[in-house]
């Protein structure tokens, strides 16, 4: 995933978020968090992650349950440890 992919995307997750079109917009999530992960991209899958915590926030006030929201954060916390992992193997 290219610089300008990945902001596109963004671009685009922020876009179907503030229309509401929740579904859409988690689609495109895990898309791109599936495309980051395969490339090692740690940092892309933080950012889609705190992206996935807006979404839920969301949600949260329409009756979404919470565990999605403990899901995320755990997913974060692996992904950080990831990330800190993958920087001290490439230094």
């Amino acid at each position: 995933m290219t610089n300008f992919t990945f902001k596109s995307q963004l671009s685009q997750i922020d876009i179907l978020r503030k229309k509401r079109l929740y579904k859409q917009c988690s689609k495109l999530i895990e898309k791109s968090k599936k495309t980051a992960y395969s490339q090692e991209n740690y940092t892309a899958v933080i950012q889609l992650l705190s992206h996935e915590v807006k979404l839920a926030s969301d949600q949260y006030h329409e009756g979404k349950e919470e565990k999605w929201v403990e899901a995320i954060f755990n997913e974060m916390a692996i992904a950080m440890q990831r990330y800190k992992v993958f920087q001290e193997a490439n230094h």
